[in-house]
């Protein structure tokens, strides 16, 4: 029986669905921990934050009166964003392979985390419905003196980059080079 190219390859090289199997996994199990996070941090219930996470598209004053199908919505959006973080990883990772070897993964998990915390703090959320108009991002969201709970959010942020790194280092396996 003649080998293809896919099954010839040893089980250590990641294949292109080994890495979306890495990058659905990842952004699955890092989607969880962000919502869990966020409901420990703020002492509100996770459908609260679904649907928090659902006024970015339909609005605050939607989300707000909303309830399952909101709420569903919001879950919907979060993993999916979840998910497409953890395929930049993935893909970041095949082309610097150092980026899922552990503990280096840690580290870069971390900083990836960081950098989801900024970009989705200081970009994402700020063009979506669910800030006011002429809202201003930046103190808001980087104002951790008077504001303690945003440290702590920052820090569910770099735990969440430090799930999708980890998830990546053990899916795709590679030999040290």
């Amino acid at each position: 029986m003649a080998q293809t190219a896919a099954t010839a390859l040893p089980s250590t090289v990641p294949t292109p669905s080994r890495a979306a199997m890495a990058a659905l996994v990842g952004g699955l199990l890092a989607g969880a921990q962000d919502l869990l996070g966020a409901s420990i941090v703020y002492k509100v219930p996770m459908v609260r934050v679904m649907r928090t996470v659902a006024s970015g598209l339909i609005g605050r004053d939607a989300a707000k009166t909303g309830g399952m199908t909101e709420s569903m919505i919001g879950l919907g959006l979060h993993l999916g964003i979840s998910v497409v973080a953890a395929g930049v990883y993935v893909a970041a990772s095949r082309r610097w392979p150092v980026l899922t070897r552990l503990p280096m993964a840690l580290l870069t998990g971390a900083l990836f985390g960081a950098a989801m915390f900024v970009v989705m703090n200081g970009i994402v959320v700020p063009l979506s419905n669910a800030v006011p108009p002429h809202f201003n991002p930046i103190p808001a969201s980087f104002d951790w003196v008077s504001k303690p709970l945003k440290a702590l959010d920052f820090l569910s942020n770099v735990l969440f980059g430090v799930v999708i790194a980890t998830v990546a280092s053990l899916m795709l396996r590679r030999p040290r080079d």
